[in-house]
């Protein structure tokens, strides 16, 4: 064999082998990547999650896995939101390390990743569970590190472990595993077109009440009944707020309804809407707050001989089918109600009129205040 030959297989082995480190180096590549992950077998088993727990130094938040859902354990398993729960697992299996940081004990209060159970701790631990009750991933989650390339880093240390880590991933576990257990749920109770509303009544504990009325959605404002002889109202439209109250409402906190024991009966609002849409809020007092439990129903509105249907009203089935689905929304739940929604709820008459004059209560305990045959939301047109 010639110098010439000899040289050439030289090459071809140099390039051959060269080739050979290239494909094997690429082919190792998703390996390396899988296992910089913070939980390298986590995605693959983020089915399999029952239970998400997340401790801080103030307490415990446990979401858990329902045969219809998520719900939170304190509440009695009121419903969470599902895409919430999708991105709090989400975050924690992407979550991928970075560098290794500190392991000294002493050192871990700089990061945000001491133990729970230290005085003046600000970690919190995020525990993954299925349904056997297995652990599948547990970490400390420190502070924040700022954000880099569209990534959110945050400092870390998986439990039972020294060494706290530097991580990334597409949003932040310190963030996306809230330690409010209200975060957890849309907290939106109604919502809908106030220019729907007819009217309403609202009773108080003693029996007293005010009943608001318009005859048209093209009616600005809000009639009252029975206002006091010598009264005045406040403004032309000094009903309109009570009467939209419940077009918008998000709650404050939740339970059963039926752990409302304690609660003191504090009366009840009722709205009707141009197309049949009854809604009814009954109020409790804990203490200073007010509770909530709401039903919803369909009754089909009365029309006098000749008239048409108000044009903002919307077809039967629509709104039997809205009332269908706020029952199962609300049915089983008490929610507790923001301290200005309460007082709305339970307008009264002397909340209509001009204050510089004492005001009456309106119609007494008995039977509800009646705007006259043929106006009133409560005695339609015969």
């Amino acid at each position: 064999m010639n110098a010439k030959v000899l040289s050439i297989l030289v090459a071809i082995v140099v390039v051959v082998g060269g080739l050979a480190v290239v494909f094997s180096r690429s082919s190792s590549a998703p390996a390396e990547q899988k296992s910089a992950k913070v939980f390298p077998e986590l995605s693959e088993k983020i089915n399999d999650v029952a239970v998400a727990r997340v401790k801080s130094a103030g307490g415990e938040v446990v979401v858990k896995k329902t045969g219809t859902g998520w719900g939170l354990e304190s509440r009695g398993g009121y419903p969470v939101e599902f895409e919430k729960v999708k991105e709090a697992l989400m975050s924690l299996a992407d979550l991928a390390v970075l560098e290794t940081k500190t392991s000294k004990p002493d050192m871990y209060a700089r990061l945000g990743v001491e133990d729970i159970t230290q005085a003046g701790a600000t970690s919190k631990l995020v525990t993954l569970e299925d349904a056997a009750g297995k652990t599948l991933a547990s970490l400390i989650v420190g502070k924040d590190a700022g954000n880099a390339g569209g990534k959110a880093q945050v400092y870390v240390r998986r439990a039972g472990e020294a060494a706290s880590l530097l991580a990334e991933g597409r949003t932040g576990p310190s963030w996306s595993f809230p330690t409010d257990a209200m975060t957890w749920v849309k907290r939106e109770l109604t919502a809908f077109d106030s220019g729907r509303v007819k009217g309403a009544i609202f009773v108080q504990a003693d029996g007293s009440s005010v009943v608001v009325d318009r005859p048209a959605s093209t009616e600005t404002n809000y009639r009252v009944a029975d206002v006091p002889a010598g009264k005045e109202l406040s403004s032309p439209g000094a009903a309109n707020s009570a009467a939209g109250a419940l077009a918008y409402v998000s709650f404050e906190d939740v339970k059963p309804a039926g752990e409302l024991k304690d609660g003191v009966p504090s009366g009840f609002a009722e709205y009707h809407t141009f197309d049949g849409l009854r809604l009814n809020i009954q109020l409790s007092k804990v203490g200073e707050k007010t509770w909530g439990v709401l039903t919803a129903s369909y009754e089909a509105p009365v029309l006098a001989e000749g008239q048409q249907p108000d044009p903002i009203a919307r077809p039967a089935a629509d709104v039997r089918k809205e009332a269908a689905d706020l029952t199962a929304k609300w049915s089983g739940w008490a929610f507790l109600i923001p301290d200005y929604k309460a007082k709305q709820f339970a307008t009264t008459m002397s909340d209509l009129l001009k204050k510089d004059e004492p005001a009456g209560e309106g119609a007494p305990g008995g039977e509800p205040a009646q705007l006259p045959q043929g106006d009133s939301l409560l005695s339609p047109p015969k």
